[in-house]
């Protein structure tokens, strides 16, 4: 897979700007309530689970969709995976806030995950992915709600494994 150049800086590549811009000032300025490895690791999480997806239904196995422009890998393709990684970190932020319990952590991951589905349909609005062979926004729903549950469960697992580490 090569990575191309662009063609226009256009709506999509504004939002992409725009969104880390305004993401990462946001988790810049927030009080800290991680320490610098989990919050790294929060960050590399939300990156790679969002590329995970991108070449798996997105153009992968399924082709549902195109990341940007077109069908080829661009460098605005890379730098939207950067607009991502926050999402995981305000995902667990918030979680770590609200001292989420067990019978909310349900109703918490469904939140996040409508939060996630207006996400993408700003992402659509801002053509910054675009559906085909019949892919639907209902869809990502699962998806979101499976992504959203494993980085609960990854929180926990390295929060676990910090507090006991010698």
């Amino acid at each position: 897979m090569s990575l191309t150049p662009y063609e226009n800086f256009d709506i999509n590549e504004w939002f992409i700007t725009i969104g880390i811009i305004c993401t990462y000032t946001l988790s810049y300025f927030l009080p800290r309530k991680f320490n610098a490895e989990v919050t790294f690791l929060l960050f590399l999480w939300g990156f790679t689970v969002a590329k995970f997806w991108d070449f798996t239904v997105g153009g992968g196995l399924f082709d549902f969709y195109d990341v940007n422009d077109s069908p080829h890998y661009d460098v605005f393709d890379l730098v939207s995976y950067f607009l991502y990684a926050p999402f995981a970190y305000f995902f667990i932020y918030f979680y770590d806030v609200f001292k989420s319990k067990a019978k909310s952590v349900v109703i918490y991951v469904i939140v996040w995950s409508v939060i996630a589905i207006g996400f993408e349909r700003m992402s659509v609005v801002f053509k910054m992915i675009t559906y085909k062979n019949g892919y639907s926004m209902l869809f990502s729903f699962p998806i979101y709600w499976l992504t959203l549950s494993m980085t609960i469960l990854f929180y926990r697992r390295i929060s676990h494994y910090i507090r006991n580490r010698a």
